[in-house]
């Protein structure tokens, strides 16, 4: 028999959340179903709790022991990390303090998958890194990590969809990783879906992106069966893919109609581009509907609503991790990592070359210099370049937060870095920011105005409402 284990986490208690990874848990719950082909498909979905998702995995586990397992297909949707060697899989109640307690570690599935001995695994792991990678120094290394972990089972296929130094990218709706899983098994006329095929056709659609970058990894004959197609499982698909092949094929014929020449297409995609007064007129707009926004829930008796606007991106927090994104994703952003020429000493050992003079004198010290990444900036002239939104306490028993919020400028894009941290205190009226925390991202052509200010109302909200769970769990289950 075939048996599937799904995990869609889109609430986190510690971390940005992840609204369409509910969708893509939810989509391929649905085309599993619609196939009939597998004999049991666990879902967890929405918000996922460590105790409770490890607790039901072991009897999971324990009840399918002993069974002919023809397959274990195994899908993940949510923030993950690679840490010290391991990949984890971030859980709703996430505590880096307490990181293997509050995730699930790659090692942890990998040994429950093999007490059931199945004779196919197939992981498909949608991971939307909330921060660039931990491990700037070898992109490649969790597609490493996982090649060695092939040697755990017989037969196997790996989706990952992304290096470690990149995000994966999702808005509301479904990931985009999950988004072109369906359209591989929608652009299918064969009458079954091989693995191989899914792959090819991520592949080939990720091939011209720069910033995402799935790999994958397979120990067997690439005969292997996703799916037969049916009309029930196409109507599925045709829930969450709105596009059909018919209808990409009419675009591609009205665009041969419409540019009959190069100067017609260059004159049509200029109309993408904005100009820096466009630039100034939305972050006006955004620095308006912030200065306006207010408190919604009943935290508003707990908390003030304050905001500050500022220029000097050396006193972002954590902006290094966005410089490091910027050396290594090409991009057309006006920003570029920011450097410092820094001094040290070190110790130069007597050349004998030199002469016995040289050696006389023994061992000197040396002053050096290097360049230190510092963070990035942004040389253009706008309005302001990061902002602190802060949730202030009207308690002492309290702890403050933030949201915050920069961005990168190109001719026609924005892409919005935000993230959700408190604050330590240091004393009675001093506090400082936690620097835990990791970059989540969205991106937008800078002319859609009313989707961005739509997006940065709906992230003010998101983090009022995560401020109130943290409370709620806090006070409500406090002795």
């Amino acid at each position: 028999m075939r048996i599937g284990i799904l995990i869609g986490i889109s609430e986190y208690k510690n971390g940005n959340n992840l609204p369409g990874c509910d969708n893509d848990i939810n989509a391929i719950s649905e085309v599993l179903n619609a196939s009939k082909e597998f004999a049991e498909i666990k879902v967890f979905s929405k918000n996922v709790k460590s105790n409770i998702v490890k607790s039901e995995l072991s009897k999971l586990f324990e009840g399918w022991k002993g069974q002919s397992i023809e397959e274990l297909f195994f899908y993940f949707s949510g923030h993950g990390s690679f840490i010290s060697n391991e990949f984890y899989y971030i859980l709703s109640d996430y505590d880096e303090s307490q990181k293997r307690q509050t995730s699930l570690q790659n090692l942890e599935i990998d040994s429950m998958i093999k007490s059931i001995k199945p004779k196919m695994v197939t992981k498909v792991i949608d991971a939307c890194q909330s921060g660039v990678s931990y491990i700037k120094e070898n992109t490649n290394i969790v597609e490493k990590y996982y090649s060695k972990t092939v040697d755990s089972f017989d037969k196997c296929y790996f989706l990952h969809s992304s290096m470690t130094s990149q995000y994966s990218y999702q808005n509301d709706e479904l990931s985009d990783f999950t988004k072109s899983f369906l359209k591989a098994i929608n652009r299918s006329d064969k009458p079954s879906i091989r693995y191989k095929d899914i792959i090819d056709f991520i592949s080939d659609e990720f091939e011209k992106s720069t910033n995402q970058t799935p790999f994958f990894i397979t120990q067997a004959d690439h005969t292997e069966r996703f799916l037969d197609t049916s009309p029930e499982l196409q109507k599925v698909i045709d829930k969450y893919i709105t596009e059909s092949v018919k209808e990409i094929e009419n675009v591609k014929e009205e665009e041969s109609v419409k540019y009959n020449s190069y100067i017609d297409k260059i004159k049509k995609e200029a109309e993408i581009y904005s100009t820096q007064e466009d630039v100034s007129n939305l972050l006006n707009q955004v620095k308006e509907l912030i200065e306006e926004s207010e408190l919604k829930t009943e935290i508003n008796e707990l908390y003030e609503y304050r905001f500050s606007f500022e220029h000097n991106l050396r006193y972002l927090p954590k902006g290094i991790l966005i410089a490091r994104w910027l050396e290594d994703n090409p991009n057309d952003f006006f920003a570029k990592p920011d450097y410092e020429q820094t001094s040290y000493q070190e110790e130069e050992t007597a050349n004998p070359f030199w002469g016995l003079t040289s050696m006389m004198r023994g061992n000197k010290i040396v002053t050096k210099y290097r360049n230190e990444l510092k963070g990035f900036e942004q040389p253009i002239d706008i309005p302001y370049k990061y902002v602190t939104i802060d949730f202030k306490p009207l308690f002492p028993n309290l702890k403050q937060h933030a949201l915050l919020l920069t961005f990168l400028i190109s001719k026609k894009d924005i892409k919005f870095f935000y993230a959700f941290t408190g604050y330590s205190e240091t004393d009675w009226s001093l506090r400082e920011i936690i620097t835990n925390f990791k970059w989540s991202s969205s991106d937008f052509l800078i002319k859609q105005t009313d989707k961005i200010l739509e997006f940065l109302k709906n992230k003010i909200l998101e983090t009022e409402t995560k401020l109130v769970e943290i409370i709620k769990e806090k006070f409500e289950h406090e002795k």
